[in-house]
């Protein structure tokens, strides 16, 4: 069983957590308030490079996304933060691992040192001509941040094209393409799917379940959640023995319907699911 380091990360417009073992990083990320008119990417961020996250954000109309996705990296523990920045260069939402830092840098695109030529005798000063004369460098700040832009719009350009393709896909419709369709219990209509408790934040209304009690042990205990929808409905279901005394407290917490796995009604240990409409 695979052991993940785990590193929750406070953002100034949501949160996000990092999950590492080895050379793979899991990114979680729940955003709000993003901009919905512009193209904004995430990435994983080191002392002096970053990484390109391979999966896009997933902006509804509200400004709500949400990100779940796995990669490959060479030093996840060097990892200082996630950030999201816009198609015009600004940074949307960022979280630190260990503080704040100058992370503009790693975006700085690294030059080689000029070889030196050989030289021969050294002329007077007074007798070289104009054009050989060097003038003194003077870089000021705005010089360092049109690079730092300038190396980010060249080192991304080639993934636009692909991020705008998916940039109006709802978070929903990715994760039920992601899942083949169940029946998980008897007389069910609309589209079922399995899935696990870390994908619940893919669903901005379903983020708060991550932690419910409810919630963790029944998937804890058979290993799965449901998730289904009908026309614009979204249905939330969580497996469970069946307890005629606790129906009050399933319902309090807004699972308010209980679907048995057979056509009959459940006696007292049967199998069954908890059932609350989301949206």
């Amino acid at each position: 069983m695979n052991n993940y380091s785990r590193i929750p990360l406070s953002m100034d417009k949501g949160r996000a957590v990092l999950e590492y073992e080895g050379d793979k990083c899991r990114v979680t990320l729940q955003l709000n308030g993003i901009p919905t008119d512009k193209l904004c990417r995430p990435y994983l961020l080191w002392e002096d490079t970053y990484q390109l996250l391979p999966q896009p954000l997933n902006t509804d109309s509200r400004g709500r996304c949400a990100l779940r996705c796995e990669v490959r990296t060479a030093d996840p523990r060097g990892i200082r933060a996630l950030a999201v920045i816009s198609e015009d260069l600004q940074p949307v939402s960022i979280g630190f691992v260990k503080g704040e830092y100058d992370w503009q840098k790693c975006f700085m695109l690294k030059e080689e040192p000029p070889q030196e030529e050989e030289k021969g005798p050294e002329e007077p000063e007074a007798d070289k001509p104009e054009a050989d004369k060097q003038e003194p460098e003077d870089k000021g700040s705005d010089d360092q941040e049109k690079e730092v832009f300038k190396s980010i719009v060249c080192r991304l350009s080639d993934d636009i094209k692909e991020l705008n393709e998916y940039a109006q896909l709802d978070e929903r419709d990715l994760l039920f393409n992601r899942h083949e369709r169940v029946e998980p219990f008897f007389g069910c209509q609309g589209e079922w799917i399995r899935i696990n408790i870390r994908e619940l934040a893919m669903v901005g209304a379903l983020w708060k379940y991550m932690r419910d009690p409810l919630v963790v042990y029944g998937c804890r205990h058979f290993h799965h959640l449901i998730l289904g929808r009908q026309g614009a409905a979204l249905m939330f279901g969580v497996p469970w023995q069946y307890k005629a005394d606790y129906r009050l407290e399933a319902g309090i917490q807004g699972f308010n319907e209980i679907k048995p796995l057979e056509d009959k009604t459940p006696s007292e240990g049967d199998m069954c699911y908890l059932i609350r409409t989301v949206e």
